[in-house]
């Protein structure tokens, strides 16, 4: 993109919404009292958008950024700084979160790679991979149709929860770091298509895949249903039944 395309803002700039065939690169601070719509945005400042925001490109938020409605980005989002949606969020490639998200809607997204820490006032959907080593509360279901990989890092104050149930298309592994102690919970129940590996994870449902691994420190208030194998560590707690489908 040539610089005459570049929107580069150091100071205060105030738009009052509108299509814009340009890319924004915010130094400063930029508000939007209507809905925007740009070719790509790397916030190192501070955004505020009174409406809907849209990006036919990448973003980048490595300051502060608040949205007052949806977002929808058509490639992929890295969020390196704060970023707050008083909406819906929906990214067609990859969503990285390094530093901390907050969305009150519907989070839809490619891939999700997140080490850094997310809150979810509804359902998060990823369309293929995702993986999830920093903290997350997500009030909904947390639905992956690919694989799943959570890797649980810090101490028991910040547990992991999930609300709804955990539905994943392909195999879910959840591990414990090294000197780690957090936990996952699932309030609803966990269901795979392929293999469940999982260890410092309490389930209030039952837990279901081809394959069921339960390690140390497992809690599973209701039944394991198994179509391929099971093993169940001896320090991990089935309260249901272990069933064969």
């Amino acid at each position: 993109m040539s610089d005459s395309n570049l929107i580069r803002i150091r100071g205060v700039r105030k738009l009052h919404g509108g299509d814009y065939s340009n890319g924004f690169i915010v130094d400063g601070v930029l508000k939007s009292d209507d809905d925007l719509l740009v070719d790509f945005l790397i916030c190192n400042g501070v955004v505020k958008v009174d409406g809907d925001f849209a990006s036919r490109g990448d973003v980048e938020v490595n300051g502060s950024m608040k949205i007052d409605g949806d977002i929808v980005i058509e490639e992929s989002l890295t969020v390196s700084g704060a970023l707050n949606i008083d909406g819906d969020l929906r990214v067609s490639n990859e969503l990285i979160v390094n530093g901390a998200m907050k969305v009150s809607g519907d989070t839809h997204c490619g891939e999700a790679n997140i080490p850094g820490a997310i809150s979810i006032d509804g359902d998060l959907t990823v369309f293929n991979d995702a993986e999830l080593s920093g903290g997350f509360v997500i009030h909904g279901n947390l639905i992956v149709n690919g694989n799943l990989r959570i890797i649980l890092k810090g101490n028991q104050r910040n547990k992991n929860t999930i609300d709804g149930d955990l539905i994943v298309r392909g195999d879910v592994t959840v591990i414990r770091a090294s000197g780690s102690n957090r936990r996952l919970e699932v309030r609803g129940d966990l269901r795979a298509e392929g293999i469940v590996e999982l260890e410092n994870v309490i389930v209030r449902g039952d837990v279901i895949g081809e394959t069921v691994i339960i390690n140390e420190n497992c809690l599973i208030n209701g039944n394991v249903k198994y179509s391929l194998s099971y093993e169940i560590d001896t320090e991990a707690v089935v309260k249901g039944e272990i069933i064969s489908e």
